[in-house]
């Protein structure tokens, strides 16, 4: 299942998020872009931080499900960041942190 939001707003992000929550698949894809100054700002992390509370607050069950988000930038095809989250076998939620995958253009590569 995918979501894409090509407006830069969090608001609307984050929308498109949540409706990825409420359905149930195993892999699921949220799409967006933050703008290059935005970026530089550091809204990445801001922006990372916000799907991880939205995330946490969702009292569903989640069993395996795995979540990954690709930050585009639409003027830059190599300023591209994947990141991902799987839900544990008891599909309960607790502290979820995304975590940027090995060889993105602007993530960092977090253990």
């Amino acid at each position: 299942m995918a979501e894409g939001e090509w407006t830069n707003e969090i608001e609307s992000i984050l929308l498109d998020f949540r409706k990825l929550m409420i359905m149930k698949c195993d892999l699921k894809l949220c799409i967006y872009q933050i703008k290059k100054r935005k970026a530089e700002e550091g809204a990445s992390g801001r922006y990372l931080r916000s799907f991880e509370e939205v995330l946490g607050k969702y009292t569903d069950d989640h069993c395996g499900e795995q979540y990954l988000l690709l930050d585009l930038d639409r003027r830059n095809e190599k300023a591209k960041t994947l990141f991902s989250w799987r839900a544990g076998s008891n599909g309960r939620i607790r502290h979820p942190r995304f975590r940027s995958f090995p060889g993105n253009g602007r993530g960092e590569n977090k253990k």
